[in-house]
């Protein structure tokens, strides 16, 4: 038992073993790198998932760009023709994970005690990605509801963000995390278009390999919603618990095992195309 929990505690990431085995534990703090650590695993997996979505709905805007186009050039519905245009809806999945990941490296610069000069780059940064998905949803491409996009906009935008550090990273995380929630919950909502356009670039015979990998990378974002209400729970206690490592591992082991679900199934699709 002891040499399980040991192997166990070695395979939570540096910065959570130096926090947990510090003098004190911020809030929602230990749940939190944890869940940073997963969501990381699955940004890779989901970029892979993005890059077969980028060619599928190209190839489907390509065709109704098509249909429309006379002896004319439009320069807002051909440039879907440049190979170096990316489609609205994988821009707006992409733009999204990119905010969630710089949102997520904000609270961990917080609750590690990161620069203020440190703060204010990942702010800014943050600040960039929602603006670009903003610019979508103003052009009338927008899958995604903006307002919780703005929320987290509105709360890192302020210069104050950059002279925070972990005595209020717990305050921050419950406060802000609904945005982060709100926005993994509308990528999940949009799977059934991501679907129709890799149906449709597959071909019906894949719709079982199709099919399995959408429910795979749903079940992926399930587990990083949970993962990330376990911390923002956490954080809104009034009193630091204890923390239980085999609970923090298994919550990552099922976020790792999603992962390899997803990379699984796009090797399959890959192999059959």
């Amino acid at each position: 038992m002891i040499y399980r929990v040991t192997t166990r505690f070695l395979l939570l990431s540096a910065p959570l073993i130096a926090l947990l085995i510090g003098c004190s534990i911020t809030r929602g703090a230990a749940e939190f790198i944890a869940y940073r650590d997963a969501f990381q695993a699955s940004r890779d997996a989901s970029n892979s998932l993005f890059d077969l979505m980028e060619i599928a709905e190209r190839e489907q805007e390509r065709i109704v760009a098509r249909r429309e186009r006379n002896l004319d050039f439009n320069p807002d519905r051909d440039r879907i023709f440049s190979d170096l245009s990316i489609p609205p809806l994988t821009e707006e999945y992409r733009q999204s994970f990119e905010a969630v990941t710089r949102f997520n490296e904000l609270m961990y610069g917080l609750v590690t005690g990161e620069r203020a000069a440190v703060l204010t780059e990942q702010a800014s940064g943050l600040a960039r990605e929602i603006i670009g998905i903003t610019e979508l949803a103003s052009g009338g491409a927008s899958t995604f509801q903006t307002q919780p996009l703005l929320a987290i906009l509105e709360a890192t935008a302020q210069p104050a963000i950059a002279l925070q550090n972990r005595r209020v990273f717990s305050a921050a995380l419950a406060d802000e995390t609904d945005a982060v929630l709100a926005l993994m919950a509308e990528m999940r909502a949009g799977t059934p278009t991501v679907f129709l356009y890799l149906i449709t670039a597959s071909g019906t015979e894949k719709q079982d390999e199709v099919v399995r990998l959408m429910a795979d990378w749903v079940v992926l974002i399930d587990r990083n919603i949970s993962a990330l209400q376990e911390a923002q729970s956490a954080a809104r206690s009034e009193a630091v618990s204890q923390i239980d490592l085999v609970a923090l591992q298994a919550r990552v082991s099922e976020v790792g095992a999603a992962v390899r679900a997803v990379r699984e199934g796009l090797a399959s699709l890959a192999s059959q195309g």
